[in-house]
This record gives structure tokens, sequence and C-alpha cells, in this order.
């Protein structure tokens, strides 16, 4: 109640998260004298969440998604110039494609391969030579600049405990045995040695490496909410020069 939001306990799921292969047997659930149904599926905010954290069942539907407005984009592309064509999908067809995409960026590499997928269906509808930066690029770069923002301190303090403690151990040969100078807000993974996979993957962890070797130029002054475009197009322009660790060019016709 300290919110002041009431909950309808007909309305409630109950969901059981665990990586055990076993079914792990848990007593029901009682909220407000009415016994809360366990799925093995739950939606939150456009998000379906599954017992193991795979978000295959959620991927698959935002292939769907995006394989259908593909269909609507090949109907008009008859009359359509490569530009629009191009313009359409990246309005209208990719932001399926992407919607909560920190949420679900620790999928695995083979269900996120769908997206990718549709991706490059989309970019033969536009037409030869069309160009556009792949999907996991722009995860990255969205979830590197999410943590960018983490760094205003303006948020609800929930979601600033997302953000990882500075490091402490940047000493000058370190500094001297990167290919770019190091900047000032480097961070430390809190993971332990032998993380899953899935959990290396999800944010933040998945974007402390390449955070802490963006070059200075990058990051050279005090993160500010004016300067987080900035901080995106200098982010594109280094990822796309470096090619680390895609190919910047992988949806090129």
């Amino acid at each position: 109640m300290a919110w002041h939001i009431r909950f309808e306990p007909t309305k409630s799921q109950s969901l059981l998260v665990s990586h055990h292969r076993n079914t792990v047997v848990v007593p029901p659930i009682v909220f407000q004298g009415t016994v809360v149904p366990e799925v093995d599926q739950l939606k939150l905010l456009g998000v379906l969440f599954d017992q193991h954290l795979s978000f295959r069942a959620h991927i698959r539907q935002l292939a769907i998604r995006g394989s259908q407005r593909l269909g609507f984009l090949r109907k008009a592309s008859r009359v359509l110039d490569s530009r629009c064509r191009g313009v359409i999908y990246k309005g209208f067809v990719r932001p399926v494609l992407e919607y909560g995409m920190l949420v679900w960026m620790s999928a695995a590499p083979t269900t996120l391969a769908r997206l990718t997928a549709i991706q490059r269906r989309g970019l033969h509808l536009i037409g030869d030579g069309a160009y556009l930066p792949s999907l996991d690029i722009r995860r990255m770069v969205g979830a590197l600049c999410f943590l960018y923002k983490l760094h205003f301190s303006t948020g609800p303090d929930m979601l600033l405990t997302l953000l990882p403690p500075r490091a402490t151990n940047t000493s000058r040969h370190s500094r001297r045995t990167q290919k770019h100078p190091s900047h000032q807000f480097q961070l430390t993974s809190t993971l332990p040695p032998r993380a899953r996979n899935d959990v290396l993957r999800s944010f933040p962890d998945a974007v402390v490496e390449v955070w802490n070797q963006l070059p200075q130029c990058v990051l050279l002054n005090q993160p500010t909410r004016k300067g987080l475009q900035t901080f995106k197009e200098k982010v594109n322009t280094h990822l796309r020069l470096t090619r680390w660790p895609w190919e910047w060019a992988t949806d090129r016709l």
C-alpha cells in the first residue's frame, strides 16, 4: 500500500522462474483468500516471460508480428521507391523487433536469429544497395545509452541499483595496454566467475566490457542528459570503425 495500489487477486497469476530441469513443487499462493493460478508464461507490459527466462516464445511473437508488417510493406512496395520503403521499414517494422530489447537481450543467439531473418527479408524488400545496422549493434547501442542515462542519478532508487559499481583498479599499466585511452567512468561487473551464459548476455553485465573499452573521446565529460544524443552518435561511429565484436555491415545487400 506504500504505492497506493490495490491488486485484484482474481486477475493475478504466479510464475515460478527456475533453471532446474526437474519440476519444482511449491505450495499454492493464496492472495486475499484466493488461490493464485500458476502459469508457464506471463506477459508483463508486452513482454512474455517464461519459466526459464529464455524469451523464446516472446521473440517468436515478435517475429510473427514483424513478418505480418512486412506483408503490408510488400503490398505497398510496388508503388513506393526504395527510400520510402526504407522509411516505412524503420518506422513501422523495426520498432516491433526492438520493443523491450533490454529485457530480452539475454536470449540465445539462435533465438535472436529469428529477428535477424525478418530484417534481412525487409532489406530485400527495400531494394538493391539497402543498408541497415544489424539488430545486434542496435541492441548494444541502446544498452550503452541506457547505461549512460543511469549516470544521471535522477531516476528511481530501484532503477539506479542496476548501475554497476565504479572500477577502482584502473592502473596506468592497464591503460597503456588498451588500444584507446580509457575513460574515468569504468565499471566493474559483479557477476561470479562462472556465471551462466544467459546471465552474461543480460543487461547491464553484457555491456560493461564494451563500456569500459570506449575511448576517451566518447566519454570525455561528465554524463549529462543533454549529451545523450552526442554520446549515441559517437558510440555508433566508434563501433562502426572498430567493428568490435560484430561486423557492422552484416545486414547489407
